[in-house]
């Protein structure tokens, strides 16, 4: 997708943008303002996390890789969690504090916020490319902006 933001803003696909890594994508991307610093710091947890599984023979994540992703994800979507033997809520967006509450019995628990951080991940990222042409399909525009820079609202 950032590759995508790219190309539909430059007007042409360029042969070095084909070669560049994620990160160098998501710093250009960043620095367009396509993306504001939550988002990207979120998307480098997903490289991450993704090289993680992409390169270990088990293909399973630690589970400090799993609770460093959830902080990185808490930046756009704050955690808050009622724990059963305490009816008071707790804000978790500092990776000891996801830790220490994951940890044993709600390390499945974990996973499952995971999986839901990674959903409202996506849709972030498709309302940001909502509308942008698809610079491979002729007769489609790709003057600029395509993909407006990112505005809090």
């Amino acid at each position: 997708m950032l590759e995508y933001m790219l190309v539909a803003n430059a007007g042409k696909p360029t042969k070095s943008l084909g070669r560049a890594g994620f990160a160098k994508k998501l710093s250009l991307c960043e620095a367009a303002g396509f993306v504001d610093a939550p988002l990207a710091t979120t998307l480098g947890a997903v490289n991450r996390l993704r090289n993680e599984l992409a390169h270990r023979l088990d293909n399973k994540p630690t589970t400090d890789s799993i609770f460093r992703f959830i902080e990185a994800m808490s930046v756009m979507h704050p955690l808050q969690v009622v724990p059963p033997e305490d009816p008071v809520p707790v804000k978790l967006h500092m990776f000891e504090q996801i830790s220490q509450y994951f940890r044993g019995d709600r390390l499945e628990e974990s996973e499952g916020i995971v999986f839901t951080s990674l959903m409202l991940l996506r849709a972030k990222m498709l309302v940001l490319v909502e509308g942008t042409p698809n610079p491979s399909v002729k007769g489609t525009s790709c003057g600029k902006p395509q993909v407006a820079p990112y505005v809090e609202s």
